[in-house]
């Protein structure tokens, strides 16, 4: 039950969705020995659409009010009311980073009304409110408790939250995943409650990816787990999907005994876009732009901007391309060309993958832009585009000894984790920062770059610096 909260406020289509929250939810459904049937639930917020207070300590902090019920017939059986406060952040002007909560409710099996309410807690006006019927299930033979979606499963011990049979889960809060993300990861249990099969009798767990439709088989999206019976099951794992088309799939779990037979099965629907770099470097006279949300933008320098703030995320030979193609100015081609982009990345709701992607354009134009450069055209613009919000940043605007620079850091982007990023201004005027060094494969990156980044004194003599850039680099 993966929900994006914000499509049921106001029109899909609507920018102004953007002034309101954002927020993602979906909900699953496990059992345990000792309480019986719970369920969880998984929000997603996204940090830079919520008003942020300066707290005592000089951060800045963010809540949400959170409402949810459980409802039967006019009558609330469960439910919930409290405040989730944001991580603190130093910059309210640059990086706010999303924060996701994990709840756990005891609820028997039924059908209920689920509810649920919030509200930005310094910004009360803002809130969104949403309900839907659901059945949680009766648990009684073999079966697989509902999938949770993960972004990251490792077996230690954390909060308690996202504890769940010795596994830390951190949810994945979305059904659907865009380019960027390279991995699907997923966990589930299997419970055997009646005598299908005898504890410590060997089954096969399989996992699979399937298109909706049927229509073929993904042959390379398939694994299986030899296991010996027991009360509970964990079957967890998932796919490198780099390579995976765009299209609707299922995730599909299967229990089968060694007689080959399947006794039980669990599927969830996930999105999958991945044709972001695919945009057509060919004929684009099939497209058809009529009614659509580009046949207003008529502009030719419009067009010629919006295609441009592309390049990031596009590869070098896209990039010559489409400049090869803006030089005729030619407004049916740059609308045909700019429409084809956004609806090979989703087809449903083109339209709102540009706004989500032109908020982030303006924002590097607005924090990167220089005299000469489009914020998008800077190296840092580049950078925030292609891989994303940093999770971490140190800025160092006027340190000792050296020129201005920040360093960038990724827990995880693409298939790389720990990935920084160390940029320089090391010009008198403006505040064109370059790209220096970098562990991103296929980005330019100079293993001299702490020497570009210290001064030289009159004499030719380094500066005492000392070892504050390596220690910012080290502590990140």
């Amino acid at each position: 039950m993966h929900k994006n909260i914000i499509i049921l406020l106001i029109s899909f289509f609507s920018f102004n969705i953007f002034s309101q929250i954002n927020a993602y939810y979906y909900q699953a459904s496990f059992w345990s020995p000792s309480d019986g049937n719970y369920n969880e639930v998984y929000f997603s917020f996204e940090g830079k659409k919520l008003k942020y207070i300066k707290q005592e300590n000089g951060m800045f902090r963010a809540a949400v009010d959170i409402f949810l019920s459980y409802s039967k017939n006019d009558s609330i059986i469960v439910f919930d009311k409290y405040t989730l406060k944001s991580p603190e952040v130093a910059d309210t002007g640059f990086y706010i980073p999303n924060f996701i909560d994990v709840k756990r409710y005891l609820v028997q099996a039924g059908d209920y009304t689920f509810s649920i309410k919030i509200s930005d807690h310094n910004l009360p006006e803002s809130k969104i409110e949403y309900s839907e019927k659901i059945t949680i299930p009766q648990y009684k033979a073999l079966s697989f408790s509902d999938i949770e979606l993960a972004e990251r499963i490792e077996k230690k011990n954390s909060a308690k939250q996202f504890m769940k049979s010795g596994y830390t889960v951190i949810p994945y809060v979305s059904s659907f995943y865009p380019k960027n993300v390279k991995a699907l990861k997923f966990y589930s249990e299997l419970y055997l409650l009646d005598n299908s099969i005898l504890i410590g009798e060997p089954v096969l767990l399989k996992y699979y990816l399937e298109p909706v439709d049927k229509s073929y088989v993904l042959s390379k999206y398939t694994k299986i787990k030899r296991i010996k019976a027991k009360n509970i099951m964990v079957l967890s794992g998932g796919f490198n999907i780099e390579q995976l088309p765009s299209g609707n799939y299922n995730l599909v779990l299967e229990c089968i005994n060694s007689n080959n037979e399947l006794l039980a099965s669990k599927k969830v629907f996930i999105q999958r876009s991945n044709n972001i770099l695919k945009n057509k470097l060919g004929n684009v006279d099939s497209v058809a732009v009529e009614n659509t949300f580009v046949e207003s933008i008529t502009d030719p320098d419009t067009l010629a901007d919006y295609i441009k703030s592309l390049f990031p995320l596009m590869e070098p030979k896209q990039i010559i391309f489409a400049k090869n193609q803006l030089k005729s100015k030619n407004v049916r081609w740059m609308q045909k060309y700019f429409y084809s982009f956004w609806s090979d990345i989703n087809p449903v709701t083109p339209e709102l993958e540009w706004a989500k992607y032109k908020e982030q354009v303006d924002f590097v134009n607005k924090h990167f832009s220089t005299q000469i450069k489009r914020g998008y055209e800077t190296d840092r613009g580049r950078i925030y585009l292609r891989y994303g919000t940093p999770d971490d940043i140190i800025k160092r605007d006027h340190p000792t000894g050296a020129y201005p620079y920040e360093i960038w850091h990724y827990i995880q982007t693409r298939n790389q984790g720990n990935i920084k990023v160390v940029f320089v201004n090391r010009e008198f005027v403006g505040e064109d920062y370059e790209l220096i060094y970098t562990n991103l494969m296929g980005e330019v990156s100079d293993p001299n770059w702490i020497k570009k980044v210290k001064k030289n004194d009159e004499i030719g003599n380094k500066r005492n610096f000392g070892n504050q850039i390596e220690d910012d680099f080290r502590n990140l």
